[in-house]
């Protein structure tokens, strides 16, 4: 953590399953936090932990230097950030946002273009690892945007995570995003399907998962199925849908690699979606 914990006021928008275990990091890590939610009830471990409770976005973008949003969709993300109320129309000039969220690019291009019409730095800067990740400060973000505007970010988001990787203009992030999820959501499929292919040849499962996990069909997404509850199977399947219909949108048809790799990720989420209809 840098020296510097105490020097910027932080907002933080999106406390969900993954934005809440990073919002608590940065409080943790020395800085003055400021949260808002449509539920204020939500906040309620955050103020106990030292957290303010903004009683508007207005007041938050107001109120801090940088200010992180980590909500779920292209429309969310308007809302908070782009409506008459929400935060870009309250943050002052040389104050800086970061997008946690994951959306299309042109979105984010466009946030930044509004940012930079009124002197606030946008940060492009999606994250992967999900809610353990959080939790263990070993997030991976990925970046598009100003190397100095980074740089003012980087302590902040050192207490969240352990790769902080620049790819590019803005814009850069998401895209490294769409591609990492679709290869994510490929490998997720490919380690259920051979998990259910050991179990159906009279494998036991916690063993053929501990086998794999030491040899080289070892993988993350094979390490995360022990630990996934059914619950949030149904969440994946939903966000992994939302990030392959935007993979799709910014996909070039020309781009052979590219148009394989959405194929491999439709097939699995049609398998996680299949599993949900049979458990239904």
């Amino acid at each position: 953590m840098a020296a510097t914990s105490g020097e910027f006021r932080v907002g933080f928008v999106g406390v969900g399953n993954q934005g809440g275990p990073m919002a608590l990091r940065i409080g943790r890590g020395g800085y003055p936090l400021w949260v808002w939610a449509r539920r204020p009830e939500v906040l309620e471990e955050y103020v106990a932990e030292g957290a303010r409770a903004a009683p508007s976005l207005s007041e938050l973008g107001a109120s801090c230097d940088l200010v992180a949003v980590c909500v779920t969709t292209d429309d969310d993300v308007r809302a908070v950030v782009l409506g008459p109320d929400g935060l870009l129309a309250a943050m002052a000039p040389g104050s800086s946002l970061a997008v946690h969220s994951t959306i299309h690019p042109d979105l984010v291009r466009e946030v930044a273009a509004a940012g930079e019409a009124r002197g606030v730095a946008v940060v492009d800067a999606p994250v992967s690892g999900g809610n353990l990740a959080a939790k263990a400060g070993t997030l991976a973000v990925l970046i598009g945007g100003n190397e100095a505007d980074v740089q003012r970010w980087r302590p902040v988001m050192e207490t969240y995570a352990s790769s902080i990787e620049v790819l590019g203009p803005v814009g850069a992030g998401q895209l490294a995003k769409l591609v990492n999820n679709a290869l994510s959501v490929a490998n997720f499929g490919s380690s259920l399907r051979a998990v259910a292919a050991a179990e159906a040849l009279g494998l036991d499962r916690a063993a053929i998962i501990r086998a794999m996990q030491a040899s080289s069909g070892d993988s993350f997404m094979l390490r995360v199925i022990p630990a996934i509850p059914p619950v949030n199977v149904e969440l994946a399947a939903s966000r992994y849908r939302k990030d392959l219909n935007l993979f799709y949108d910014v996909l070039s048809p020309s781009t052979d690699d590219g148009q394989a790799l959405a194929a491999a990720a439709e097939i699995a989420v049609q398998h996680l979606e299949s599993l949900l209809a049979n458990a239904k």
